[in-house]
């Protein structure tokens, strides 16, 4: 795990763009700081990495590393590494034990095919110096993060925004339309468009690879898709080969030469986790928990029932301690952009501990409700795809038993929303969005449509939604950013190419059953974790109150919140006042956006 940034000019950069960017990265790579030159056509190509040793942490294995005329930068891990040195690469002599090496190998040995064999979490950056072009490439689900910028015929890319900001010669200026669709949409609409905070600063797709050659020309391609096809197996072997594949990834995503935390929530997705690194018979399982007062949010008893069966060496964070608006501002300006729910606010902080306690990676349950269905409004896209089929009625009863009595979303309180509505209707996800439109003083309306991945099944075609555009991608870039901050690497066991594929085959009327969410999940979790932990059908999450930043009972700062800003040319003040003293933030979405107005205004105010 490291960071990577790197330009395409005109001019030799000087020294003082080359220490600010080197000072910029060493957070995401304490270890080691270095970079090359070349010369590249009438321009000069430059490689900057960083290092956080995870692999092989000898000084041999630094970066940008080369062997002949290949030199490469590259953040991330190739998981499978070892098993691919030992298939392809033995007539190679290798001078280290890391991937970095194994993937420039490979990369040699099969050019611009080398992904289809990856097992990992990627971007990386191949200099070809004998053809004069240069190679990107990044991971399937986007785990790692690409930047760039293409204008005045230079070309600059880095791991975080402020690397390009570093090396480029003019200021970046603010994306307005991106702060827009933030404030009135939320988080899921950020990746709808290939846009940042910035203008000019693109996003790599997942998935996508390009090359680029010394008249800056580009040639993008999409090098993996899953694969959506049905499986026939029974509900045993499904829920068999579920486990046995997230298993296998748990193992893999295990190696390291540092030692691993688990992030431990009191849901099915991290428990999973570290019932089955127990059973892979890991010695010293750490676990890390926030903890919420606020008894919407508290997950201490599942927690607890946890730590104890595994007897993990565990450490519990009491949100309450650590939210107030100067921490989140220091991670507002780490991350170049306001952050996405108050969600990783307490992500951030939770990683803050794990770093001080000398952990250098972490293991998280992303995607878990992406591919096995977890999320309150799966409940009611199962009861649409299945309202044909001979038990409708008994699912719809334990959807009234179990589910109903949970929700707040007043549109999925009912049960033939998307029967009514039509299967196309999204409004319960952009709740109140015509009235914070309202608040702007431009107008500003983009119709947030799903992508039509497959056609048989709306909850099949929502989760690859959410998994590709809308939560995971968000996910990902945030939790890179809070670990990265305090130099950690975070790793997604759910996020593996064959556990993917195989989640998608489930026939949909197998992801729900008897009202729980993430069916084939908790079965595969029978017997080895808690009853009542395994049953649990509350949907809390790593997550926190927007009461706990305001200390629960004390008013919300009207100085702070109502301050000359730049937010203020694009909001009116005056609506927003009134609408907070009216409504006095009783509804989940009014909590949302003003927690998104909050980070929008202190990410303006820091520039």
């Amino acid at each position: 795990m490291c960071g990577i940034a790197g330009c395409i000019v005109k001019n030799k950069l000087d020294n003082f763009k080359i220490e600010t960017t080197l000072g910029l990265m060493k957070r995401r790579g304490p270890d080691s700081q270095s970079f090359e030159f070349f010369e590249f056509g009438n321009k000069f190509l430059y490689l900057f990495h960083s290092r956080l040793s995870i692999i092989d942490l000898s000084e041999r294995s630094n970066q940008p590393f080369s062997s002949k005329s290949f030199h490469i930068i590259f953040n991330g891990e190739i998981y499978n590494y070892i098993e691919l040195k030992n298939k392809y690469l033995t007539d190679v002599k290798l001078i280290t034990n890391s991937d970095t090496e194994v993937l420039l190998h490979l990369f040699i040995k099969f050019g611009d095919k080398v992904e289809s064999l990856l097992e990992g979490m990627w971007s990386f950056v191949i200099y070809n110096e004998a053809q004069d072009e240069v190679y990107i490439s990044r991971d399937r689900f986007g785990e790692k993060p690409f930047y760039y910028l293409l204008n005045n015929n230079e070309f600059f890319f880095g791991s975080e925004i402020k690397f390009i900001n570093s090396l480029h010669s003019q200021k970046l200026q603010i994306n307005h339309d991106t702060i827009k669709r933030f404030l009135i949409y939320g988080y899921k609409s950020l990746f709808k468009q290939n846009q940042s905070f910035y203008k000019d600063i693109e996003v790599l797709h997942a998935s996508t690879s390009f090359s680029i050659d010394t008249s800056l020309n580009t040639k993008f391609k999409k090098y993996w898709s899953p694969n959506f096809e049905r499986n026939n197996f029974s509900l045993k072997d499904n829920i068999d080969i579920a486990k046995n594949l997230l298993k296998k990834s748990l193992k893999l995503r295990l190696r390291s030469d540092v030692p691993i935390a688990f992030n431990l929530s009191g849901g099915i997705d991290s428990t999973s986790l570290v019932a089955l690194a127990n059973e892979l018979n890991i010695d010293d399982i750490n676990t890390f928990s926030i903890i919420d007062d606020d008894e919407r949010y508290d997950e201490s008893k599942n927690i607890n029932t946890t730590v104890k069966q595994f007897g993990t060496n565990h450490i519990s964070i009491n949100i309450k301690d650590y939210l107030n608006f100067e921490s989140l501002k220091e991670i507002i300006s780490y991350h170049d952009q306001p952050i996405s729910t108050i969600n990783y606010f307490a992500h951030s902080i939770l990683h803050s501990h794990i770093n001080k306690h000398g952990y250098k990676v972490s293991i998280s349950g992303t995607a878990a409700d992406e591919l096995f269905a977890g999320y309150w409004d799966h409940h009611l896209f199962y009861l649409y795809d299945t309202k044909s089929n001979k038990d409708f009625n008994s699912s719809l009863t334990n959807w009234e038993n179990y589910i109903m009595p949970n929700v707040e979303n007043p549109f999925l309180k009912n049960p033939k929303l998307f029967s009514e509505r039509g299967p196309d209707f999204r409004g319960h996800i952009y709740l109140n969005s015509s009235i914070y439109e309202s608040f702007l003083n431009e107008k500003f309306t983009e119709e947030q449509k799903d992508i039509n991945y497959i056609t048989d099944s709306y909850l099949k075609n929502r989760m690859m939604n959410e998994l590709f555009n809308e939560i995971t991608p968000i996910c990902l870039q945030n939790e890179d950013l809070n670990s990265m901050y305090y130099s950690i690497e975070n790793r997604s066991p759910f996020l593996d190419s064959n556990l993917v594929n195989f989640a998608f085959s489930i026939p949909t009327n197998l992801y729900i059953k008897n009202g729980y969410s993430k069916y084939i999940l908790r079965e595969a979790m029978k017997g080895l974790i808690n009853e009542n932990v395994r049953t649990d059908r509350r949907k809390r999450g790593f997550n926190a109150s927007i009461n706990s930043l305001f200390k629960e009972k004390k008013a919300i700062d009207q100085e702070f919140l109502f301050s000359d800003s730049e937010i203020f040319e694009i909001l009116n003040k005056d609506k927003i006042k009134n609408y907070l003293g009216e409504n006095n933030l009783h509804e989940n979405s009014d909590k949302k956006f003003i927690f998104n107005f909050i980070n929008c205004k202190i990410f303006l105010d820091l520039l």
